[in-house]
């Protein structure tokens, strides 16, 4: 009798050990083929020999992305003409002439009518006026062109825009002045979003200290 429950308990974990490496050795095909199918699922792209950038043809398509965006499977790149918002505020460096000259110049031509900069000026201080006359004379000055061709709208968020109660309960432990810039952030992001919302389908928002990449469009 205790022999044969020797021998079942031998049998039982034999047979156990066999089930353990079986799942072991199953899971790590598994993992080996999602790998394989990630790797597959994006799109090679091929450089245009004539130009150094990604012409309509040579999109990189991420299909693990695009799955959570349905509704651009029917959008055609030709439809897609984006506003680009950029909130900039009253701080000591100025950064808006070099990002801008940064979009423009790398952007590729063939895209200049499709695209649309806002540029939103946002400031409560005392000193409002003069930040706001003289950023619009800076970038009137040095984007004449591009403000002519109608890519970019310079605007400034109204002084009554900033009087609500901005006296918000602390989150996080921050401090009451984090507290204000994080509450005038949000609304004057706001703002730039309602003021966008009526001259394009497809919005993307830009800080006012960024590079593009060459060819980025």
């Amino acid at each position: 009798m205790k022999t044969r429950w020797r021998f079942l308990i031998t049998a039982t974990a034999i047979i156990t050990s066999i089930m353990n490496v079986a799942m072991i050795v199953f899971m790590h095909n598994k993992q080996a083929t999602i790998s394989s199918e990630q790797n597959t699922s994006v799109t090679v792209v091929l450089r245009s020999s004539q130009k150094n950038s990604l012409s309509k043809s040579n999109l990189i398509q991420w299909a693990d992305l695009h799955r959570f965006f349905p509704e651009l499977d029917d959008v055609s790149i030709d439809e897609l003409e984006p506003v680009v918002g950029i909130p900039v505020a009253d701080r000591e460096k100025d950064y808006t002439t070099a990002t801008l000259t940064s979009l423009f110049s790398k952007m590729d031509k063939e895209y200049r009518d499709d695209i649309l900069f806002l540029v939103m000026l946002a400031s409560e201080k005392p000193s409002v006026s003069d930040f706001i006359s003289n950023k619009n004379s800076t970038i009137q000055k040095n984007f004449a062109k591009e403000i002519e061709d109608g890519i970019l709208q310079v605007f400034a968020v109204p002084q009554s825009w900033y009087k609500i109660d901005m006296d918000i309960p602390a989150t996080f432990n921050d401090s009451s002045q984090r507290m204000y810039w994080r509450t005038k952030q949000n609304i004057d992001y706001i703002y730039l979003m309602t003021y966008a919302s009526s001259l394009g389908d497809y919005y993307i928002q830009l800080e006012d200290d960024v590079t593009a990449a060459d060819c980025y469009t």
